[in-house]
């Protein structure tokens, strides 16, 4: 009987306790390291933005000091057209989930943007990313990800596993 009692209660701790242990929540540092990101893009602080985003996608710009001037020469170039950053509002991240020992969670995020005439508002995800158990996060828009050939090549460990909501079209409202 007291064998039966003791592999009860291990069965228990192993099914109840045990999976709450790796499935920890995330979502306020989440929030926090992608609003601090978000808050440097809109400041032009680039230097920040180079830090949060995923180093894979730095080395694809050729390293961070060239993905640094190629946010420098798009602001710049923005700017000169009559646009800018008017804020990023990041929202509540969903769970984030473990594939083969790196955590991922996808982090909605509403973006303004002062333009010629008005504010363009749309919404977007960031896909975040944490190689250290969630000690760290890094990000990257998810624009670019709902090509499956893309998302292969750029996050492959997550194909079949967690769906990438394809982009919306950005809204204008004009200045009143």
């Amino acid at each position: 009987m007291r064998i039966n009692f003791f592999c009860l209660m291990m069965a228990v701790i192993y099914f109840c306790v045990v999976p709450k242990l790796y499935s920890a929540d995330f979502s306020g540092i989440l929030h926090q390291e992608a609003q601090k990101m978000a808050d440097a893009m809109t400041q032009d602080d680039f230097e920040t933005v180079a830090t949060y985003t995923l180093p894979l996608v730095v080395n694809m710009t050729g390293g961070k000091d060239k993905m640094i001037e190629i946010m420098k020469t798009g602001s710049i170039q923005m700017k000169q057209e009559g646009f800018s950053f008017d804020s990023v509002i990041i929202g509540t991240p969903a769970q984030a989930i473990d594939i083969n020992g790196k955590l991922y969670a996808l982090v909605p995020e509403n973006v303004k943007m002062k333009a010629p005439g008005g504010i363009l508002q749309g919404e977007s995800y960031l896909m975040a990313i944490s190689e250290d158990h969630g000690n760290s996060w890094y990000f990257m828009d998810t624009a670019g990800l709902t090509d499956e050939q893309r998302l292969k090549k750029i996050l492959p460990d997550i194909v079949g596993k967690i769906e990438i909501p394809k982009p919306q079209k950005s809204i204008f409202i004009p200045n009143r």
